[in-house]
């Protein structure tokens, strides 16, 4: 077995990778995201869309089993469209208001029952998408998004909201 402490952050430049085989290697910290997928074709749409996200500025990481946002993710500054639908994410945490290109952010099909107030510092941001999830309320500084470019907030499906913002 070899250890290996983590996986390199340019593995997402191997774009034409249709295999990634990691057995037998002991991973001494295993990045989160990779502990909760354990289909391969996860973790190859996982590397391949942080290629993406690099080049484009958008990032598609939907129906990829993701439990939290990635701290990869978080730390690309430049996003400006961001889709993590369809995963079992509960929180956008503190570290999506670094995201201040973010112009769109969809959270549907979730588990979310958190959103970091920091949410008002996403001055570009035109549609927040929290269809089909959990949360009970939204925090206050939702309304103190830019009102000249904030357009949509779908929150269809959110059956368990006490109140609009």
């Amino acid at each position: 077995r070899n250890p290996l402490p983590k996986l390199s952050r340019s593995l997402r430049l191997l774009t034409k990778l249709t295999t990634m085989r990691i057995e037998c290697v002991v991973m001494l910290s295993p990045p989160p995201e990779l502990q909760v997928l354990k289909e391969p074709h996860y973790i190859l749409k996982f590397l391949e869309q942080l290629h993406v996200g690099d080049e484009t500025g958008r990032m598609v990481l939907d129906d990829c089993a993701l439990h939290e946002v990635p701290d990869e993710v978080m730390a690309m500054r430049h996003l400006e469209y961001l889709s993590i639908r369809q995963n079992h994410i509960s929180s956008l945490p503190i570290g999506i208001g670094d995201l201040t290109d973010l112009t769109d952010l969809l959270v549907d099909d979730n588990d979310v029952t958190y959103i970091s107030p920091v949410i008002w510092q996403l001055t570009r941001l035109r549609i927040l998408s929290l269809r089909n999830n959990p949360a009970r309320k939204l925090p206050p500084e939702v309304g103190l998004l830019n009102p000249d470019v904030f357009k949509e907030l779908p929150l269809d499906g959110c059956s368990r909201l006490l109140s609009p913002p």
